[in-house]
């Protein structure tokens, strides 16, 4: 019920069924018939790539793995890189907006900077010592 599976590899056979070849056995045979429900016959595919592989032969193996690395698409993954580009977006997005306009535009009076036809206030201060301040009772400084 852990489902964790390891092939132990004895001294006398370790510098002929490497560590990346137990790796590659398990992953493109063990695991796929296993989680099919198939035991039996994981196990089967992964003795006959041990033989194989002990045999003289862990070209075919290698290549088999190769093969199968270019894994089909994980949405996790997207959803992940998505996540932070957006954060990334708009983190360095309120940073540019706020030291590029003073350097690339044109001054339209104290503070503010027309750049990109918008006009930019990244210095303003309110009048009543600074802070954010929201008319609808929200959070204020005064």
């Amino acid at each position: 019920n852990d489902r964790k599976m390891r092939i132990e590899v004895g001294y006398g056979l370790e510098g002929t069924l490497t560590d990346l070849h137990t790796k590659l056995i398990i992953e493109n045979d063990m695991v796929p018939a296993f989680r099919a429900g198939d035991f039996s016959g994981g196990i089967s595919k992964a003795v006959d790539d041990m033989v194989m592989v002990l045999e003289g032969n862990p070209e075919e193996l290698e290549a088999r793995g190769a093969r199968n690395q270019q894994a089909p698409f994980n949405t996790d993954d997207l959803f992940f890189a998505i996540f932070i580009a957006i954060w990334a977006i708009i983190f360095f997005g309120s940073i540019a907006a706020s030291i590029l306009p003073p350097m690339f535009g044109q001054k339209i009076g104290p503070g503010r900077y027309r750049w990109l036809g918008m006009t930019f206030e990244p210095s303003r201060r309110s009048s009543g010592g600074g802070g954010w301040s929201s008319g609808g009772g929200g959070w204020s400084s005064g």
